[in-house]
């Protein structure tokens, strides 16, 4: 059993945390070297279920500490804001004695987040039985304008994906998971230079990122918001097909090794390089058409939904749609559209 293991075990085996949370179960099995733990539990304070987000003790990754703390902070700022999932306690930490390959027991502290937990997200959703058209656009519309209410605040959220939008039992959903976001104004997360001229972002098994993201070209707050649009393009075109847009594009490790070549480029010279490149990647790899994806009531609209979604997730950034207000308009013919057709 690894140290991951114990940890979990030793957390579900807790009669209590922080003298308010019982019975907390794993939520999601954490995939190798990840740098948070989930955790349901009940709140006794309140009877409603909650999430506890913990930092893996062992991450001693200064950007992943930093992370932690930047989503703790934004979380906090944005407390109250019905697109932003509730952060119900922050500055939290407990101890626990854990016995190590000796047989000893050492202490280990853990810090977490307690936080309002949904019923499902949008992965869960487009798994869904009962999934329909009508209801994905309004969903889709409710994300966007969340979206947009962050970016007018001056906030990118730079990690969209279907498992980072949750529903709720009042029909709101909410986001989830700012561990990447960025606040304008404020250092942006960087592990080093040379990283950075890699890639934009940390992106371990990033099935959402926009091209850009691989290259080290939306490393300036300019640049965040047009990758949130990217993502959200991506996600209608899963949320109206069933199937991840990646899965038609190129692959993460042709991206990555298409990456690691920016890294050598001069800067003067990688935006001229990046359109070059950038213009063979669409010829090879061009963005599929929802029409030829969809039928029965999926095709109602399925036209305006193509046009919408391939604008926002044009792979040049310099040509992608970010206009809000575009969005929703051409979202709300589509729902007049399979409106009529009910």
């Amino acid at each position: 059993m690894d140290f991951t293991e114990k940890l979990v075990r030793s957390i579900e085996q807790m009669a209590v945390i922080a003298d308010r949370y019982v019975n907390p179960k794993l939520l999601i099995e954490p995939p190798q070297g990840c740098p948070s733990l989930l955790f349901t539990a009940e709140d006794t304070f309140t009877g409603n279920s909650v999430v506890l987000k913990f930092l893996h003790p062992f991450i001693e990754d200064p950007y992943w500490r930093a992370a932690f703390e930047r989503e703790e902070q934004l979380l906090s700022e944005l407390k109250g804001n019905s697109y932003v999932v509730e952060i119900l306690e922050a500055n939290c930490a407990i101890q626990l004695n854990l016995a190590n390959s000796e047989g000893t027991e050492s202490p280990v502290n853990l810090r977490f987040l307690t936080l309002e937990r949904g019923i499902k997200d949008l992965s869960e959703y487009i798994k869904s039985s009962d999934r329909e058209p009508l209801q994905t656009l309004q969903l889709f519309r409710e994300l966007c304008r969340a979206v947009q209410e962050l970016h007018k605040q001056g906030i990118s959220h730079r990690d969209l994906k279907p498992n980072n939008c949750v529903l709720f039992h009042d029909g709101s959903l909410k986001l989830i998971d700012f561990a990447l976001s960025y606040r304008e104004g404020s250092s942006v997360l960087s592990q080093g230079e040379r990283y950075n001229r890699w890639y934009s972002i940390f992106i371990p098994n990033h099935l959402y990122g926009a091209p850009e993201l691989y290259c080290g070209f939306a490393f300036t707050p300019t640049q965040f918001p047009v990758a949130d649009f990217f993502q959200l393009g991506a996600i209608l075109f899963e949320l109206w097909t069933g199937s991840r847009l990646m899965d038609f594009l190129y692959q993460r490790d042709f991206m990555l090794d298409f990456g690691h070549l920016f890294c050598y480029v001069k800067d003067g010279r990688r935006r001229d390089n990046y359109r070059r490149a950038i213009h063979v990647i669409k010829k090879k790899y061009p963005l599929p058409r929802v029409t030829d994806l969809t039928t029965g009531p999926w095709s109602h609209g399925s036209e305006i939904i193509n046009e919408v979604y391939q604008a926002m997730a044009e792979l040049d950034y310099e040509q992608r749609c970010t206009d809000f207000d575009w969005v929703q308009s051409q979202l709300d013919k589509a729902i007049d559209q399979i409106m009529a057709y009910q």
